[in-house]
């Protein structure tokens, strides 16, 4: 179980990181806590992130997603790359 201090520290990240991915020209899509470090997902940006890298994830029904995922602020970030079908 974590602590009221804990949850705290994530949130004052989650906060910290989407003031400056706002002030950066980011669109903040959600706000995810309760793992390790805050999970701040953002409308793809048309830019590079520097740091970025892409994942695969595999759901059911076939469908695998790539997002990429980068660290900024004490959180991580999260974008849609693609969705392929089969």
């Amino acid at each position: 179980m974590r602590t009221n201090q804990q949850v705290m520290a994530e949130l004052s990240a989650a906060i910290t990181g989407v003031r400056k991915l706002t002030k950066s020209g980011f669109q903040v899509l959600d706000v995810a806590m309760g793992n390790t470090r805050p999970l701040i997902t953002i409308k793809p940006p048309s830019k590079p992130v520097k740091g970025s890298a892409p994942v695969r994830i595999r759901h059911q029904f076939g469908i695998t997603e790539q997002v990429h995922v980068a660290k900024f602020a004490g959180c991580l970030i999260t974008w849609a790359a693609e969705v392929v079908n089969g």
